[in-house]
């Protein structure tokens, strides 16, 4: 299964809530841009020192007179250095640092993502404006709570937040999100439940929050379904198709949109053909293998009950706490295998061992499918797979030296099309622009 985390944040000096997808480098707001290991200050560039390392690599130890500590530093500090890469501090300006210490180390680093800007900026201005009225004890503290079930946001859930004055409770609204304002700075344990569910520790975060005053933390807690879709898949034959690789998406109405905020969930057949998807949350979906046109199955694009066409997929109804049993899922006729054998060689001609062949596209047709696993040239510079004969193969080479990738080599794509005959297809190295 995949997943795509979601945050709830308070936005602005508004404080108006918000989502945002999961990562240090999204959009927060002032308030949610501090915890309890930040360190803020604004200060004055009183000399940059020489370069160490070269090119993108460089550092350089800057001298900063401090001007107005918000946090983390000891009262009443004049100066520190701030090592940076770049060029970016300049002398003689006036900037909001936002560092931190490593290993005691008597000299402070930027945050990667951080908020570090010139005091002039407007969006630094704000968030000084922010740091202020914090500062004066103007600004209320919240906590904002988001339940999701994979990418889906659970309503009318229990949600408890434990603290050291006791427990505070609130239910989750239809957008998943139960708000708790105007609490204490203190460290909170947050955990949420309700029946048919179970606890996902791969979809939490956060779950133990360090409140600081005037902040707007956020955490989300992953809860997975107690449902599960199982059945048997079968090749023309009869025959049961063992390790195929199976997509379970959403059933979305428009076919061309690929709704990539619809769960979707992935699992392969056994040795007998069977499978199982776990922790299917409630809704509807299409059953499938290379549904998501990532090349991710040795068949082309196959839907359930045994369609080429997504258009002729019968939808699957998942209700939460329920198993969907005994689906047969039969595959259409994608040909007779056949031999296809891929040679690299290098500028000159020459025959490139140790490159890797690729089978995935950013352009998707229904008949596309992966050609093998792990496929690299050997000596002879070519390596052999097992097609079929109704599927089209998108193919191109790297050849990856060391770990720099601009020093790598690869080939241009292309496709091999479907067909009854063996085939031999060369792909030529040029250097990467």
């Amino acid at each position: 299964m995949r997943l795509r985390l979601m945050v709830a944040i308070l936005a602005g000096l508004s404080f108006l809530p918000f989502e945002v997808y999961a990562t240090t480098c999204g959009p927060r707001p002032p308030c949610g841009r501090i915890d309890s290991g930040s360190v803020l200050f604004t200060g004055m560039v009183a000399h940059v020192g020489d370069p160490e390392g070269s090119g993108d690599e460089a550092t350089r130890e800057v001298e900063v007179d401090v001007k107005e500590v918000f946090l983390g530093l000891p009262s009443g500090t004049k100066q520190v250095t701030v090592v940076s890469r770049g060029e970016w501090l300049q002398v003689g300006r006036t900037y909001l640092l936002d560092v931190h210490r490593d290993d005691g180390k008597p000299v402070y680093y930027p945050n990667i993502c951080g908020y570090s800007g010139e005091v002039s900026d407007e969006d630094t201005a704000e968030f000084i404006e922010y740091l202020r009225q914090r500062a004066a004890g103007k600004i209320k503290t919240s906590l904002a709570v988001k339940v999701m079930d994979n990418f889906r946001p659970v309503s009318d859930e229990l949600v408890t937040v434990t603290g050291p004055e006791g427990r505070l409770t609130g239910r989750t609204g239809s957008d998943g999100r139960a708000s708790f304002s105007d609490m204490k700075p203190a460290k909170y344990h947050v955990s949420a439940s309700r029946d048919l569910y179970n606890a996902d520790p791969k979809a939490s975060f956060n779950e133990d929050v360090d409140l600081v005053a005037g902040a707007c933390a956020s955490s989300q807690v992953g809860l997975k379904a107690l449902s599960a879709v199982r059945g048997l898949v079968r090749d023309l034959r009869g025959n049961p198709a063992p390790n195929l690789e199976l997509d379970l998406i959403g059933a979305s109405e428009n076919p061309d949109a690929r709704d990539f905020s619809e769960p979707f969930f992935e699992t392969k057949t056994d040795s007998e053909g069977r499978f199982t998807f776990e922790s299917v949350s409630p809704g509807r979906y299409l059953l499938g293998s290379n549904t998501l046109g990532q090349n991710s199955s040795r068949l082309p694009a196959v839907y359930y009950p045994g369609q080429r066409m997504r258009n002729g997929a019968v939808p699957i109804e998942v209700k939460l706490g329920e198993h969907v049993e005994d689906l047969i899922f039969n595959l259409p006729d994608f040909g007779a295998p056949r031999e296809i054998r891929v040679c690299v060689v290098d500028e000159m001609g020459a025959p490139v061992n140790g490159a890797v062949i690729d089978t995935t596209s950013l352009n998707r047709r229904d008949d596309f499918a992966r050609l093998g696993e792990k496929l690299t040239t050997d000596g002879s510079g070519c390596v052999s797979a097992v097609g079929l004969t109704k599927a089209a193969y998108p193919v191109s080479a790297t050849l990856r030296t060391g770990g720099d990738w601009r020093r790598w080599r690869s080939s241009d794509s292309v496709v091999i099309e479907p067909g009854e005959k063996p085939v031999r297809q060369i792909l030529r190295l040029r250097p990467n622009p």
